[in-house]
């Protein structure tokens, strides 16, 4: 859905907003299934008694891969109590305003995604706390919709007591992050109430283990994938907004990629504000202060830590990272044997990165002249399970089929592990021919010629006896001989004859970001 509305919060902080569209893994046709579904949603509608007015949103959520088409979104503001608040619509292409109640046509809503509609809601200089009457919403379409128990709803605005009401602000990330590197976070809080906060706290969750914030402050500690910050010395008053800039306007959070990162067609963070409680936190590492950095601090006054509308304390970004493939090797040594000798083949598989890994598949086909005997296994780091592989004659015309679903780190990185395929073969003539081992993670690969290596074994004189035991003879592929198996567990997909499902489209994560007028 494109993007529509943008709004300039009175600080002279502009923060656009708008639905960004996610593309969703088509499900199997149906001759009598729909696949769409739309909702309603109003995140936040309280206001503080004395603010001058706060930005809200109507949002409307498409999911399912089946485009709605004919779309009509209602919004009947005129239950609200005039004597109590004002409403006014932001006014967007494709809406009229009639008697407070906005009306807008949408040919489309092809892919998920969210659309948001703004409104300022004021309270009047005579508003006292309480129920100021309902803004009600709703959406329809010509495609059936799979629940239509929620394309409606009636949202009740409320004039809270006078205080601070917080409110998150965040833009998308502009363009890819390169694996290690950063770009810019556009992230700010607003105060839509109607007294000064005495301090601010924010939580940035990158909800994904290979971005983090690039910065390490001294106010800031991580845990996983979220990094909290406490500015108990940053006021913030009434109708102000606080950018995380510097006086040149420079953004002071960047969102780094994991030089291993894979890419990510599109995932969304999130961003919590909340009034500061307590002393500042100290990295045990040390850093710079993001308070002494911050551009254009709010004068001091008595403290109110009271949020009277924490529902929209929390929005979301949306970050993509760029393309950062694996590059997975197979390896396999040469082997001398004589007819009716047993050999025992060990392929091993690795990573030569740059990117992890999304695990693997791994074939082989058997040299002419030789019989498959015995149980395949697939060992991935400490791990060699039997129902790793598919039973003898696997799928795809292949002799053997084995899958790994879990991390393939980069070789020399920390956790990384290869796989070894273990298979046996029989030697039934003196006419061998040249077999194959093949591995993939589903992936475009940088390098696909050293996914394959022969699978060789050279006939020597004479016939088996009980005691013979093939030898190796070197190594075929991207190296010589078997590599070590190192790691940890790792979690495996299990079930006999299971099958790996290489997805391949790209999933977009939506990325909501509310309207501020």
């Amino acid at each position: 859905m494109d993007p529509r509305h943008s709004r300039r919060l009175r600080a002279g902080f502009a923060v656009t907003l708008g639905a960004t569209a996610a593309l969703a893994t088509a499900l199997p046709a149906y001759a009598d299934y729909v696949d769409n579904d739309l909702r309603v949603e109003m995140p936040a509608h309280s206001v503080a008694a004395g603010s001058a007015g706060k930005p809200m949103t109507v949002d409307v959520v498409k999911s399912g891969s089946d485009a709605a088409t004919n779309v009509v979104v209602t919004i009947d503001a005129s239950g609200v109590d005039p004597a109590k608040a004002a409403v006014t619509f932001a006014g967007h292409a494709g809406c009229t305003v009639a008697n407070l109640v906005e009306t807008c046509h949408v040919d489309s809503y092809a892919k998920p995604g969210t659309d948001s509609y703004g409104l300022v809601v004021t309270p009047t200089a005579a508003a006292t706390p309480g129920n100021a009457g309902p803004v009600v919403a709703s959406v329809t379409s010509d495609t059936t919709d799979e629940y239509t128990g929620d394309n409606s709803g009636s949202f009740p605005v409320t004039v809270t007591d006078p205080g601070v009401d917080l409110v998150a602000l965040a833009e998308p990330v502009a363009s890819p992050i390169e694996p290690g590197h950063s770009r810019p976070l556009a992230l700010a809080v607003a105060n839509a109430g109607s007294t000064t906060v005495h301090g601010v706290s924010f939580t940035v969750d990158t909800r994904w283990s290979w971005a983090s914030l690039a910065e390490r402050y001294q106010e800031c500690t991580t845990t996983g994938t979220a990094t909290t910050c406490v500015l108990p010395d940053v006021d913030l008053g009434p109708d102000r907004v606080l950018a995380f800039v510097d006086d040149k306007g420079d953004s002071l959070l960047h969102l780094a990629a994991d030089p291993h990162a894979l890419g990510l067609a599109e995932e969304k963070g999130t961003f919590e504000v909340s009034p500061a409680t307590g002393a500042a936190a100290r990295s045990a590492r040390g850093g710079r202060s993001l308070a002494a950095r911050l551009a254009a601090p709010t004068r001091r006054v008595t403290p109110h830590t009271a949020d009277r509308d924490p529902g929209d304390n929390t929005t979301t970004f949306a970050y993509r990272i760029a393309d950062n493939p694996a590059d997975v090797q197979v390896t396999v040594p040469s082997y001398r044997a004589r007819v009716g000798d047993v050999v025992t083949v060990r392929a091993t598989v690795t990573n030569a990165g740059p990117g992890d890994g999304r695990g693997f598949t791994v074939y082989a086909d058997k040299p002419s002249g030789t019989t498959l005997v015995g149980t395949p296994t697939l060992a991935v780091g400490d791990h060699s399970e039997p129902y790793m592989c598919d039973p003898q004659g696997g799928t795809d015309g292949h002799d053997v089929r084995c899958f790994h679903d879990g991390e393939f780190l980069p070789t020399g990185t920390k956790g990384a592990v290869s796989g070894v395929l273990t298979f046996q073969l029989k030697v039934t003539s003196a006419d061998l021919g040249t077999g194959r081992v093949t591995a993939n993670d589903g992936a475009h690969d940088p390098d696909p010629k050293n996914n394959t290596a022969p699978v060789r074994i050279a006939l020597e004189s004479g016939s088996a006896s009980p005691s013979a035991s093939p030898t190796a003879a070197g190594g075929s592929g991207g190296g010589s001989g078997s590599l070590p198996v190192t790691g940890t567990r790792l979690g495996l997909i299990g079930g006999a004859g299971a099958a790996l499902l290489v997805a391949g489209a790209a999933v977009l994560v939506l990325a909501r970001r509310r309207a501020r007028a």
